[in-house]
């Protein structure tokens, strides 16, 4: 038994196999409870390691993931040394790199979207309800049906044409007991897991920053958050939102149902903060919330 280098290509499912840059591959033993290593691949969709080779063969499993992309987990690989004739310790795992699809008929959203357990294995059959908070449903002359009920496939996918601006009660079987309120966006197309479990994604204000107030004064502005489902929350969105000032000293911050107050306090320059409030959702990777916050200048 020796050590030995193993070249792993991550490639796409359509009939190019395009390589996949910046999938995360970790390498486990053959039970898969003992962690070897891990990396990404490169923009040729590759990623070496070096193991123990042996005859018979050692068995590592992988584990592949990508945001975006689905993979079947895990990939069993049997790691020669010395290779046997016309063998190579070069292996291929596949992705299927998800696409937002538009919904064919413009008066709908289509919402589609991967679900994966913890290990990075699809999650198949995951049963999704969905049941609209106004009975019946009319879209101009066309009635919609107000409950649908949707499934995973063997790849933990599943979509589901939604009407646009509806208003949604969801329920996830197995992986969430309470039920998601969800408003679906004015457009053609969405993630599904984005929808049901939205997250702040930017903060806008009118007037835009820097903003200026004078010391023992108060000025208002007004936010627009925007989630990841592409909704726009009601007012300042406080329960999803934290507004803080960097500095106190120079400036304070409060907020009402709709407008944010900022009050002078000492003559200087601070920022206003803007960050999540709500830490129940996590995502990967974890970005800051864009166009969070501003200059504030006090006189």
């Amino acid at each position: 038994m020796a050590v030995v280098t193993v070249k792993v290509y991550a490639l796409d499912t359509e009939a190019t196999h395009d390589p996949i840059e910046s999938v995360g591959i970790r390498v486990f033993d053959e039970t898969g409870i003992t962690f070897i290593t891990s990396g990404t691949t490169d923009v040729n969709g590759l990623f070496q390691f070096d193991v123990n080779g042996g005859d018979p063969p050692v068995s590592y499993q992988l584990r592949c993931a990508r945001i975006g992309t689905s993979f079947v987990n895990p990939e069993h690989v049997l790691v020669y040394d010395p290779l046997p004739p016309l063998t190579a310790n070069t292996f291929n795992v596949y992705g299927n790199i998800h696409v937002l699809v538009p919904a064919a008929d413009p008066l709908f959203c289509k919402c589609s979207g991967y679900f994966v357990d913890p290990a990075g294995r699809p999650l198949k059959d995951l049963m999704i309800r969905f049941v609209h908070i106004y009975d019946p449903v009319l879209l101009g002359s066309i009635g919609v049906a107000t409950r649908v009920e949707i499934r995973t496939d063997k790849y933990g996918y599943a979509e589901v044409d939604l009407p646009r601006t509806g208003k949604f009660v969801a329920a996830v079987s197995g992986l969430q007991d309470e039920v998601l309120n969800i408003l679906v966006p004015d457009r053609s197309s969405v993630s599904l897991p984005d929808l049901l479990w939205p997250r702040v994604v930017q903060v806008s204000f009118d007037p835009v920053a820097p903003w200026v107030v004078a010391a023992g004064a108060r000025i208002e502005i007004t936010p627009a958050v925007l989630t990841t489902a592409y909704s726009v929350l009601e007012g300042v969105a406080g329960e999803d939102v934290s507004y803080q000032m960097e500095h106190p000293e120079i400036a304070y911050v409060a907020y009402g149902p709709y407008v944010v107050y900022i009050v002078g306090v000492s003559p200087g320059t601070t920022s206003l903060l803007v960050t999540r409030a709500d830490p129940s959702i996590k995502k990967l990777p974890d970005l800051p919330v864009t166009g969070s916050g501003g200059v504030v200048i006090v006189t």
